[in-house]
């Protein structure tokens, strides 16, 4: 089964928020997790294309997917005296890829996570995932390459006539001891350090704490999922060697909590620091 994966997040600079390209952590891991179950993977990366139907239009006719994947990172640019909205845009990926193949549409990532029902209506797509998809969007695919629904898939979302427009499986949420990395590969980091971004790196998931303003919690759920620290190392050491990065920047909601997990992550870079 072939997969078309797209990063929808785009390049639009604002006077009062410039933007700082940031490399699709996310998109990529879940193209790990879908190499990791048997499956071809074409990635196609938005943030830098100028005519992105086009894009999308090329990257169908060359990889004629079984399925589309689009991932939303934001919902909007988030400045307060220049809003700007990304729904517009991922209506027009979704209706390109309606136009040019009858592959399944499936939404997914944080922006996506945070207002899954709204988007699912607007959008017209399939069916999404909320929260994590290196694990559920493999088995999604497994149940509809046998023809069987996948309702009950943890984090699938899926439109409804009921009173709140969609209905949704148990939270996708796993733990992180399986050794899983991004696919880095399929994306050009180099470009978007060359823009002012930066390499990223992820050391945990989910927060327990309640603040009202905040998606985190939505988004990677309520409970701390902790990489092994040595994992981590590993990863900073190969983002140094193989891909040349000489600066990364930890995306967890907060680094230092546990503490305990902080620490040792820390002294495990020393430790590879010391090595070299």
């Amino acid at each position: 089964m072939r997969v078309l994966l797209i990063s929808s997040n785009s390049l639009k600079p604002s006077p009062q928020l410039p933007w700082v390209p940031v490399e699709p952590l996310g998109p990529a891991y879940v193209a790990a997790g879908l190499r990791a179950a048997g499956r071809d993977v074409e990635f196609l990366d938005l943030c830098f294309v100028e005519d992105r139907r086009a894009a999308v239009r090329e990257a169908i006719a060359r990889s004629r997917p079984d399925v589309v994947g689009i991932s939303l990172r934001n919902v909007d640019l988030m400045a307060y005296f220049n809003p700007l909205s990304f729904v517009g845009e991922l209506e027009d990926i979704v209706d390109e890829c309606r136009r040019r193949s009858a592959a399944p549409v499936i939404l997914g990532g944080s922006g996506f996570s945070v207002m899954p029902g709204e988007l699912l209506r607007f959008t017209g797509a399939d069916a999404g995932i909320a929260g994590e998809g290196e694990w559920s969007f493999p088995r999604l695919l497994d149940r509809i390459e046998r023809g069987e629904g996948y309702a009950d898939v943890p984090g699938v979302v899926l439109p409804s006539a009921g009173e709140r427009g969609f209905e949704m499986a148990g939270a996708a949420f796993e733990s992180l001891d399986r050794g899983m990395r991004p696919a880095r590969d399929l994306v050009d980091g180099a470009r978007y350090r060359a823009a002012g971004g930066s390499a990223s790196i992820q050391t945990k998931r989910g927060c327990p704490f309640g603040c009202i303003y905040c998606t985190y919690p939505i988004v990677e759920g309520a409970a701390v999922r902790c990489r092994p620290p040595g994992e981590v190392a590993e990863e900073f050491r190969e983002l140094f060697d193989r891909h040349g990065v000489r600066n990364a920047y930890v995306v967890d909601n907060q680094f230092n909590y546990p503490p305990s997990h902080a620490a040792e992550v820390c002294e495990r870079l020393i430790a590879k620091r010391d090595e070299c």
